[in-house]
C-alpha cells in the first residue's frame, strides 16, 4: 500500500514538473520561433530588396552595354553607307572630267556617247546618261531623261555632286539611286550634269542589321520622317516614321514621338523605345552623312535581356518571404549576368569570320599577357596572305571567308601555352608567341606556313597561298599595344615588298621604319602644297619611230621640283601616294597637264 502511494505521489510530482518544464519550453520554442520569423522575414526582406535593387541595377547595365553596341553596329553602318555612295561618286568624278574633255571636241557629243558605250562594256557600268539645263539629254540605252525639276539635279547644276532618294526606274521598274555629277566648261561654267543609276541592292545588303541572330530592323529615312528604306514590310505604307509609331506602336507617347521627329529635324542622334505585335525594341537613330538621310536601326529587346525579365518576374513571385528562394535567386541571377557578360563578350570580342578572337579580344588578352611577363617574353607578329583580294574575286567571298577560316585555324594549332592569334582586318592575322632568336621566330612561321599547304597534298593542281610577315620584340610591359601593332604592321609591308623566293617573306620590324613613316607622313602633308603651287613638272620623253627616226608621240613624265630648287625622285613620292589614295590626285593633274 505504501509502494502504491508512493508510486502514485511520485508520479504526481514527476507529472507536475514535466507539465512545468514543457510550459516553459513551449514559451522558449515559440519566443525561438518568433524571432526566427522575424530574422529571416527580416533577412527575407532584405534579401528581397537587395535581389530587386540588383536586378535593376544589372538591369540598366545590361541596358547601357546594348545601347552602347546598337550605337557601334549603326555608326559602322552608317561607315559603310558613306563609303558606298562616295566610291561611287570617285568613279562619277573620273568619267565627269573625261566627258568635260570630250565635249570640247568638234564632235564632242558623239565621242562622248562612246565613251560612256565603252565604260558600259569594259566596266560593267550601266544606265549612264546627261542632262542639259533645259532638260534635253539622252541615257544610254536610247532612253530620255525624265526627271523633271528635281532637288538632286538642282544641287548638281549648282556645282555640287548629287545623289537621289531611291526610287523606282522608269525604264526596267528597278529600285535605284541616281548619282549626279556637274559638268563644267572651259570656263567653269556648269553646262550639264552627268548621271549614273545604281541599284539600291547593295546597298540594302549593306544596310541589313546582321547581329542579334538577324532579328532587327534598319530604316532608312529623311529628316521630314519620310521612309526611304524599311524591313517591316509595312511600315513605309504609313507614310512618315512618326505616323508608323504613332498608330502601328505602342509603348511610346505622343511628347517622345514628338522630341524623335525633333531630332530628325535637327540632324540629331539618340534612342527610342517602342513596341509592335508584342515585341518591345530598342532604336538608335542617327544622320548618314548623306543629304538629309538618317538611318534608324531597331532591334527586339527580347533577344538581348528577354532571359533576365523573365528572371525577373519569376523572382517577384518566388523570393517573396522566403531566405532560401531569395538565395537562390540571386544565385540564379548572378549566373544570369554571368550569361549576358558572356553574350556581350561574345558580341566584342568573337571575330564573325573565323568564330575565334577579334581585334578588341587580340589588343585586351595580349596586353594582359605581356603586362604579366618579365620584360622581353614576348614578341609580337603580323602576317597576312599575299594577294588575297585574287581569292574572293576568282572564287567568291564564301569561299575567301572559309579560307580565312582554315588559316586561322592553322595558326592556332601552332600555338604553346601562352601564345594567342586573332584576325584582325581583311587577311591580317595578328600573333602574340613567346619570344626566342630570330631565326626560331622566323622557322615557327614557315612550319605554321608548310601546316596551311597541307591541303594541297591531295590536290592534283596545287594553289598555293604565300605570306609576308612582320615581326617586332616587345622589350617592356608597358609598351603601348597598339603601337607595337603599328611597327609590326610596318615591318610587314616591308616585308611585302621583299624578293620572295619560297612561300613566306617577313622582316624584323626596326628604327628605320618610323623614319620612313614620318617621311611619307611629310610627303602627303606636302603634296596638296605642290599641286596648288604647280610644283609638280610634266617632263615629256619622246616615243620615236624606229624604221623613220621621227618622233611619234611623247611620254609625260611628272617630277616634283620643290620650293628651294631641288628635284624629288619620283620613286621618293609616288609609292607614298598610291598606298595612301592620294595618286589620283596627281593622276587628274598630270592628265590636265598632259592635255
Amino acid at each position: 500500500m505504501e509502494l502504491s502511494v508512493r508510486k502514485c505521489y511520485s508520479g504526481e510530482k514527476s507529472g507536475k514538473k514535466d507539465g512545468q518544464a514543457m510550459t516553459e519550453s513551449d514559451k522558449y520554442n515559440s519566443t525561438k520561433k518568433i524571432k526566427n520569423m522575424v530574422v529571416v522575414a527580416g533577412i527575407a526582406v532584405l534579401a528581397v530588396f537587395l535581389s530587386v535593387f540588383y536586378l535593376l541595377v544589372l538591369r540598366n547595365v545590361i541596358t547601357e552595354e546594348t545601347e552602347k553596341y546598337l550605337t557601334e553596329i549603326s555608326e559602322k553602318t552608317v561607315q559603310i553607307v558613306r563609303g558606298e555612295i562616295n566610291e561611287n561618286f570617285s568613279d562619277m568624278e573620273m568619267m565627269a572630267k573625261t566627258v568635260e574633255i570630250l565635249s570640247k571636241k568638234p564632235n564632242g557629243e558623239e565621242s562622248i556617247r562612246e565613251f560612256v558605250d565603252d565604260a558600259e562594256s569594259i566596266y560593267g557600268y550601266s544606265r549612264i546618261g546627261m542632262v542639259r539645263r533645259d532638260g534635253s539629254g539622252w541615257i544610254s540605252g536610247g532612253y530620255a531623261p525624265n526627271f523633271g525639276d528635281e532637288a538632286f539635279l538642282k544641287k548638281a547644276f549648282a556645282g555640287e555632286k548629287s545623289v537621289s532618294d531611291p526610287r523606282i526606274s522608269f525604264i526596267d521598274g528597278e529600285e535605284i539611286l541616281i548619282y549626279a555629277v556637274p559638268v563644267t566648261d572651259g570656263d567653269g561654267a556648269v553646262n550639264g550634269v552627268f548621271l549614273w543609276s545604281r541599284s539600291m541592292e547593295t546597298l540594302n545588303n549593306k544596310l541589313k542589321i546582321t547581329t542579334f541572330y538577324n532579328e532587327g530592323h534598319s530604316h532608312l529615312i529623311k529628316k521630314d520622317g519620310v521612309f526611304l528604306r524599311e524591313d517591316e514590310g509595312d511600315a513605309s505604307s504609313y507614310g512618315t516614321v512618326g505616323r508608323f509609331l504613332s498608330e502601328a506602336c505602342s509603348g511610346i507617347g505622343e511628347r517622345q514621338i514628338a522630341e524623335f521627329v525633333e531630332d530628325l529635324n535637327e540632324g540629331s542622334q539618340g534612342f527610342i523605345t517602342y513596341k509592335r505585335d508584342g515585341n518591345s525594341y530598342i532604336g538608335f537613330y542617327a544622320p548618314v552623312g548623306i543629304g538629309d538621310w538618317i538611318l534608324l536601326n531597331a532591334v527586339p529587346e527580347k533577344v538581348v535581356n528577354g532571359a533576365f525579365n523573365r528572371a525577373m518576374r519569376l523572382g517577384v513571385f518566388t523570393v517573396a518571404g522566403i531566405v532560401f528562394l531569395c538565395l537562390l535567386l540571386i544565385l540564379f541571377v548572378g549566373r544570369l549576368q554571368d550569361y549576358h557578360l558572356a553574350r556581350l563578350q561574345k558580341l566584342a570580342f568573337e571575330d564573325s569570320v573565323t568564330g575565334g578572337g577579334n581585334i578588341t579580344y587580340f589588343r585586351e588578352t595580349a596586353k594582359d599577357l605581356i603586362r604579366r611577363a618579365p620584360p622581353g617574353t614576348y614578341a609580337m607578329v603580323s602576317i597576312d596572305i599575299n594577294s588575297f583580294k585574287l581569292i574572293n574575286v576568282t572564287f567568291g567571298q564564301e569561299s575567301g571567308d572559309r579560307t580565312l577560316r582554315y588559316v586561322y585555324s592553322r595558326l592556332k594549332e601552332c600555338l604553346e601555352p601562352g601564345e594567342i592569334v586573332a584576325r584582325m582586318t581583311q587577311d591580317q592575322f595578328r600573333m602574340l608567341l613567346k619570344n626566342a632568336p630570330v631565326e626560331q621566330l622566323v622557322k615557327r612561321l614557315e612550319d605554321a606556313v608548310e601546316r596551311i599547304e597541307q591541303y594541297n597534298e591531295n590536290l592534283e593542281r596545287k594553289y598555293f597561298l604565300s605570306f609576308s610577315a612582320g615581326i617586332r620584340v616587345v622589350e617592356e610591359p608597358d609598351d603601348n599595344i597598339i603601337i607595337i601593332g603599328d611597327q609590326v604592321n610596318m615591318a610587314r609591308k616591308r616585308a611585302k615588298e621583299k624578293p620572295q623566293s619560297g612561300l613566306l617573306s617577313w622582316a624584323v620590324y626596326e628604327s628605320q621604319d618610323k623614319t620612313n613613316l614620318m617621311r611619307g607622313k611629310e610627303i602627303l602633308d606636302d603634296v596638296e602644297r605642290g599641286i596648288e603651287n604647280r610644283e609638280f613638272a610634266v617632263y615629256l620623253q619622246p616615243k620615236i619611230n624606229l624604221k623613220t627616226k621621227e618622233i611619234v608621240g611623247a611620254e609625260a613624265l611628272v617630277r616634283w621640283i620643290l620650293p628651294d630648287g631641288s628635284m624629288m625622285r619620283p620613286d621618293e613620292f609616288i609609292p607614298v601616294l598610291e598606298q595612301s589614295g592620294k595618286i589620283t590626285k596627281l593622276d587628274l593633274y598630270m592628265f590636265r597637264e598632259g592635255c
